[in-house]
């Protein structure tokens, strides 16, 4: 793939290059507009998936055929280690990197007999992990023997719903004890890098959405333990209470040692965040209550996800229903 970034701004009205050449203008325009996470995901897309099918081929090639057959062949062996398929949602963000390309090609001239149609992907919807009453009674026990700030860090992930990303970014002056509430204003995360001696480093960023930027209210129980824990300096990370972070990886691998010494099945960070979900829908939160708690882009999102009640909930339910008088 041409190393365009140091040739300057590209040029409009240009001959109909390749699609390798194309992508990598687009790369070069489009790293002025999103966060760093988002330009190596894109430029990772780009590099190791689209270019090695897509590349040679002129710009005016790439039609619906080309990408059905693109798409396709990701989900039959996408994976570079070659273990299987992407991911329906990895492959469609895949094709909308490839339109967002043809597009910015045709805006800079060149000759497009038309964009290709969308190809919409079948997304298979996985079962989200949610930890059982049981479980969840397990792990409380483990974060609360001998409790210090990475268990409370889990706790807090538990009733509030914060991702792993938000936790480790978390800052105490983002905690409002007298308001009973936190706001979420960063995340961080380990991403790739271009140059340099390190392969990722570690950035901190808003929010991936304005949705996502938001305040949280607290409950009781967890305003008085975090009054117990609380630290003085405002711009030290929670989990810390230092100006020294920990990453997410090494929150993930806490986590995991919590799990085990509460002999619960395996799960990964996420499921804090499911099992939040799940309950709030069980005590009866309105949907756009938990959408915005949870930070999310719509409410379809949330329902999506969540609303679909645990076996449970619906005998619970079944139980009310009960035959009219006159057969009693």
């Amino acid at each position: 793939m041409q190393n365009y970034h140091a040739a300057g701004n590209p040029a409009s009205n240009v001959p109909n290059l390749p699609f390798d050449q194309w992508a990598d203008r687009w790369l070069w325009r489009v790293r002025l507009s999103v966060k760093p996470s988002s330009y190596t995901r894109y430029k990772n897309a780009v590099e190791r998936h689209i270019c090695p099918l897509l590349g040679r081929l002129d710009i005016n090639q790439i039609q619906t055929r080309q990408l059905e057959a693109y798409a396709h062949e990701k989900l039959r062996a996408g994976r570079l280690d070659a273990s299987g398929g992407l991911a329906p949602k990895t492959v469609s963000d895949q094709l909308s990197v490839i339109q967002s390309i043809l597009k910015y090609a045709q805006s800079e001239g060149a000759q497009i007999d038309g964009l290709p149609q969308r190809i919409r992907i079948k997304k298979m919807r996985r079962e989200a992990r949610v930890f059982t009453d049981t479980e969840q009674r397990r792990l409380l026990q483990v974060l609360f023997d001998s409790m210090d700030l990475s268990k409370l860090g889990i706790l807090l992930c538990l009733y509030t719903g914060l991702r792993i990303g938000e936790l480790c970014a978390l800052r105490w002056g983002s905690i409002h004890l007298e308001d009973a509430c936190l706001q979420i204003v960063h995340t961080l995360q380990r991403i790739a890098q271009e140059n340099g001696a390190n392969k990722t480093c570690i950035a901190i960023s808003e929010p991936k959405s304005p949705c996502a930027r938001r305040m949280i209210p607290l409950p009781a129980f967890l305003v008085i333990l975090l009054q117990s824990f609380s630290c003085s300096n405002p711009s030290a990370f929670f989990l810390t209470g230092t100006a020294g972070f920990i990453e997410p990886r090494t929150m993930q691998n806490r986590f995991k040692s919590y799990l085990n010494q509460g002999h619960i099945a395996e799960a990964n960070f996420h499921a804090l965040r499911h099992t939040f979900a799940t309950r709030c829908i069980e005590s009866g939160f309105d949907v756009k209550t938990l959408s915005e708690i949870l930070g999310h882009a719509s409410v379809k999102l949330t329902m999506d996800q969540y609303v679909h009640s645990s076996l449970p909930l619906k005998r619970a339910y079944m139980e009310k229903l009960t035959l009219p008088r006159f057969l009693d």
